[in-house]
């Protein structure tokens, strides 16, 4: 991790910090402050204090957001993979993760390289209810 400059303050995260980081960016652990804390071993008081260090959410947040962006297309291959073997729910966490959910379910991913993957809310009632795609809604989709 490399340090980041901040109104002329370095900062260095320390080892806990780092390890937040990882859960944070681990698909297997929920995306919200608890579970990443519980993840790392560290309490979420202890979150709340690093947030008032100088320095500490402009890393976390930049960490954060290069962590995802380098691993968004998979996970977006995984998940529509699993929304048509008939997982929406996976589908519906994995875009959480990666800061593309709205509850209108209708998500446009931009990745680099360019791939923009649309679902509606009528193709998600699809998936839940019949369990998979169809290879018509496929087609028309």
């Amino acid at each position: 991790m490399k340090k980041v400059k901040q109104n002329e303050t370095q900062f260095s995260p320390n080892p806990n910090m780092l390890k937040l980081l990882e859960a944070a960016i681990n698909p297997e652990v929920e995306a919200n402050i608890s579970s990443w804390c519980e993840a790392a071993g560290v309490s979420r008081v202890q979150w709340y204090r690093w947030k008032e260090i100088r320095g500490f959410l402009d890393w976390f947040n930049s960490e954060y957001k290069k962590a995802l962006d380098g691993i968004k297309v998979s996970l977006v291959k995984v998940g529509l993979q699993k929304a048509l073997s008939g997982d929406f729910q996976f589908w519906k966490v994995m875009m959480e993760k990666i800061g593309e959910y709205t509850h209108e379910m209708s998500h446009q991913i931009k990745t680099d390289p360019p791939v923009v993957i649309n679902i509606t809310q009528e193709h998600a009632k699809k998936i839940m209810e019949a369990g998979r795609l169809t290879k018509e809604w496929y087609k028309n989709g």
